[in-house]
């Protein structure tokens, strides 16, 4: 795995809304596609779709997630998005998870 993807990967992983956010804008402008990136993209979603909803900054990371897997192209994403879109609380990570939908079936 390249250096830049390791260092975007934990960056995604971190604790701090903040590192994620900026390490998927930088990921999202720079058009970075790798696997891993998406699957950690993917985990930190599902983990993070229902809980901490009162902060923002995890609110926001979480619609990134969202744009980096609408951003892959891979259609296995889309079940993970749906599950979004149907059970989550939060109308910005809903429309995020929308969005991307649309995306992955263009």
């Amino acid at each position: 795995m390249p250096a830049e993807v390791k260092r975007y990967v934990a960056m995604l992983e971190s604790v701090e809304s903040d590192n994620q956010i900026e390490a998927a804008r930088r990921i999202y402008r720079k058009r970075l596609k790798h696997p891993a990136i998406f699957d950690t993209a993917a985990r930190q979603l599902q983990e993070g779709y229902r809980v901490n909803l009162a902060d923002t900054a995890h609110i926001d990371a979480m619609a990134w997630m969202c744009n980096l897997l609408g951003m892959s192209g891979e259609s296995g994403y889309r079940s993970l998005l749906d599950k979004v879109v149907r059970e989550t609380p939060n109308r910005k990570i809903r429309n995020y998870a929308s969005k991307s939908i649309r995306r992955l079936n263009r």
